[in-house]
This record gives structure tokens, sequence and C-alpha cells, in this order.
């Protein structure tokens, strides 16, 4: 492959703004406690992170705006969900990408 041919493409620049995005712990730790309490969840899952709400909430709006997670409002509550449709095509571009290398990476010897 010529590298002049190499140009960034938007799914490229989907996959860093998901890895920056799950780049953080808590992030990571707040996607688990959604999928093991989901589908939808209200703050209170989160309690046990040890986040006070302000740094909470900073983080899961990061999250949403990234289309990692999504929100609805019920009685002046905030519910949370994984976003399938964004979360799981992000989750196949790096699947595809790491099975690309896996089956056409040459190990050195």
């Amino acid at each position: 492959m010529d590298f002049n041919e190499i140009k960034i493409t938007e799914t490229d620049n989907e996959l860093s703004n998901f890895a920056r995005a799950i780049a953080i712990p808590i992030r990571v730790s707040i996607i688990r406690a959604i999928l093991l309490n989901g589908p939808w969840v209200s703050p209170d899952v989160f309690v046990n992170l040890g986040l006070n709400p302000v740094t909470r909430e900073r983080h899961l709006k990061s999250m949403v705006f990234s289309g990692i997670v999504k929100e609805k409002h019920h009685n002046r509550k905030t519910y949370y969900s994984i976003d399938e449709q964004g979360f799981f095509k992000l989750v196949n571009e790096f699947d595809d990408l790491f099975s690309y290398f896996k089956t056409h990476w040459v190990k050195p010897e």
C-alpha cells in the first residue's frame, strides 16, 4: 500500500472520538454500570463509583455527546442508557480494525 493513498476518513475520526470518550476509567465503569443495570438507569446507580454529582454529570454529558450514552427525562429525573446504534457501530468498527490487524499483520521474526 502506498502511504500517499492513506487518507483520514470519517470513520477514523469517529473511532478516535470514541476512544477518547472511553479513555477515562470512570467512563468505562459508567458503561459497565449501565450494561449491568440497564436498559435505563437513574443516577443512583452510579453512587458506588464515588463521584460527586457534578463530576458524574460532566462525564455522562460527554458520553451523551459522543453517542455512547443516551438520556431521557421523566418526572424531573434523568435516566441513562447505552446508545445502541452509536455504541455498537463504533464497537464493530474497532472490531473490523483489529480483525484486519490480526489477519494481515506479519509478526517479525
